[in-house]
């Protein structure tokens, strides 16, 4: 039996109905013995854990990281910290090895224990002949070396190495599956360049549309000058910040009509909002929203583009802005997973998808919902279509790696049919294109 356990086998230990002694901090720094107990209830949530003493049959609460030893075994949890330093040659790694969390004052009587390590960067620079006998080395196969050596001369590997990685064999250091080829990989490339495109498109209708709704709904309730009012905040902590960024970009801005403003106007400090909103950034006009009080104007907006409610579309702006952020780095958006989910169940007005087989941190769903968002402020877009047309062009790609489910060219909102009128002269037409 070993000496020392770590915390995630205290868990397991105490998920079991075998009675166990405990030994742990207290909230005021005390060291408890608690014997023969067992574990009735964790809360996830709070992160305690009610035990029961069987000696005595009372019921207590403590938190797992709390627990510094465990039927005579100790338990540790261990603590990484990196620091860079001589040039940024070496890096250093500092381990602790304690007692988890435990009160600072009783820090001197943890045993603590610390390796300091030294780890040097090694890899040279390759050469590109070198980079392509590397990749032999790991297995992958080559159709063209004189086109490979000229992507590579207006295309980072490093940036390239991104795409390889769908082709290795999973938990292997770089192996690479037979029949690889490294003109596949550049093929999700140039797709992933085209699918930005795409979207930027459709995220740029959306930014501006959105930001006409925010400054008329917003200023005809509150005023013109609504996001220098705090008491229409949410979080006072926000509101500062969000204030303080956009005197920041006020202050930077070339626009003709910003200068002119100030030329003309002394007071308040800041030109209206429909002067000041055209200069903010989409995630900034998206933290002014979120941190606006009045949910009835919220919603208001939201009915706007037929979404049932307004946390609906804070979330949609949300994972919109996150998407557009990787865009403008020219960041991979295929093969991603997002942190700002969209809210994708509800009451929806509009034609929708299925969401019972959606993960909502994959492209796919915020692919439905600029979809959405399309059709209702340009009904006649062809963002669908595109979309469409470059899935066909580049069949090969995986669209399960996007969050694609195997139905999602018979959803309501991806098949559809819309009606264009239009007028010459004396002639009136109606045509029906069918997507």
């Amino acid at each position: 039996m070993p000496q020392a356990i770590h915390i995630t086998t205290l868990k397991r230990m105490l998920q079991s109905p075998e009675p166990v002694d405990l030994k742990l901090w207290t909230r005021s720094g005390e060291i408890q013995c608690w014997h023969r107990c067992i574990s009735l209830r964790y809360d996830f949530y709070k992160g305690t854990r009610r035990m029961k003493l069987l000696d005595s049959n009372e019921i207590r609460q403590l938190r797992d990281a709390c627990v510094f030893e465990i039927n005579g075994m100790e338990v540790f949890m261990w603590f990484y910290l990196f620091v860079i330093c001589f040039s940024q040659k070496y890096f250093v790694l500092l381990q602790w090895q304690i007692p988890p969390r435990f009160p600072l004052e009783q820090r001197t009587r943890a045993e603590l224990r610390f390796y300091i390590r030294l780890w040097t960067y090694t890899k040279q620079p390759l050469d590109y002949p070198q980079i392509i006998a590397q990749l032999k080395s790991r297995g992958h196969l080559f159709r063209n070396e004189t086109h490979v050596i000229q992507q590579l001369q207006i295309i980072s590997y490093f940036r390239i190495a991104n795409y390889l990685k769908t082709f290795e064999v999973v938990g292997s250091n770089h192996v690479y599956v037979p029949h690889s080829y490294f003109e596949d990989a550049l093929q999700l490339y140039y797709f992933d360049k085209e699918l930005r495109h795409i979207l930027f498109g459709a995220i740029q209708s959306i930014e501006i549309a959105f930001r006409s709704k925010v400054i008329h709904h917003v200023a005809l309730a509150h005023g013109a000058f609504w996001f220098t009012d705090s008491s229409i905040a949410v979080r006072q902590n926000c509101f500062r910040e969000n204030l303080d960024q956009i005197k920041k970009e006020l202050k930077r801005s070339k626009e003709e009509f910003i200068q002119e403003h100030f030329q003309k106007y002394t007071s308040p400090d800041v030109p209206p909002v429909w002067k000041t909103l055209e200069i903010t950034s989409f995630g900034l006009l998206s933290k002014l929203f979120c941190n606006i009080d009045d949910n009835r104007l919220k919603k208001k907006i939201a009915r706007d583009f037929n979404l049932p409610q307004h946390l609906c579309l804070e979330s949609w702006i949300k994972s919109f802005v996150a998407l557009r952020n990787c865009i403008a780095h020219h960041a991979r958006v295929w093969n991603r997973r997002y942190p700002q989910q969209p809210q994708i169940s509800g009451n929806f007005r509009g034609l929708w998808i299925n969401t019972s087989h959606v993960r909502t941190n994959k492209l796919y769903a915020i692919i439905c919902c600029l979809a959405y968002m399309q059709d209702n402020i340009h009904p006649q877009n062809t963002f669908k279509q595109q979309i469409k047309d470059l899935l066909s062009q580049y069949g090969k790609v995986n669209l399960h790696q996007m969050g694609f489910p195997n139905n999602w060219k018979t959803e309501p909102l991806l098949v559809w049919f819309y009606s264009t009128f239009w007028i010459t002269n004396s002639n009136i037409g109606i045509s029906l294109i069918t997507r």
